[in-house]
Formats: structure tokens, sequence, C-alpha cells
């Protein structure tokens, strides 16, 4: 877990040095939707509520897939992959934890 984060930290400074400071539009984009949700269900078993936690992404089209078009959108989307990831690996180890 430890390597995944530095390797999602490293993506996202890789990507402020391609891109600039892009957080603003990150920030206002995320405030209409989000990309990724996470979702909780509960089951009973032997008398116990287990936790189940399930990452659900969506695909959506909008103005924050042209972020960084113009300079540094692949750098952009590599940290966003490389942060994605890191969160299933945070999702699994919460379900993992009861």
């Amino acid at each position: 877990m430890g390597v995944d984060y530095r390797d999602a930290r490293m993506g996202m400074a890789e990507a402020n040095f391609a891109a600039g400071d892009f957080s603003r539009a990150v920030e206002d984009s995320a405030a209409k939707w989000t990309p990724v949700r996470l979702s909780k269900k509960e089951e009973n078993i032997a008398g116990v509520k287990i936790p189940f936690f399930k990452l659900l992404e969506f695909d959506h089209n909008s103005e924050s897939n042209l972020l960084g078009l113009s300079m540094g959108g692949q750098s952009i989307q590599n940290a966003k992959d490389k942060f994605t990831k890191f969160l299933q690996i945070l999702v699994q180890i919460a379900t993992l934890q009861t």
C-alpha cells in the first residue's frame, strides 16, 4: 500500500509539473459530479453485521475530460489512474478489516 501511495503522489507531482496547477478546475468539476463512488452493504453473518465495500466507477463525458488537453493531459490521466488504483486498494483493505 505504501508503494502505491508513493506512486500516486509521484504521478500527481508529475502532472502538476507538466500541466501546472489544475486543482481549481478539478474542484469545480467535482462539485457537479464525481466519477467514483463508494457503496457500502452490510450482511448479517451469524448475528454479526459484516460491512462490504465496493467502488463504483462512472464514465461521464464532461469538460473535465478536456483538462490538460493542450499540455500535460497524459500526465493528468496517468495520475488519475494511479490514484484510482490506490483507492481500490484502500477499499479492499477496508472490506477485509472486520
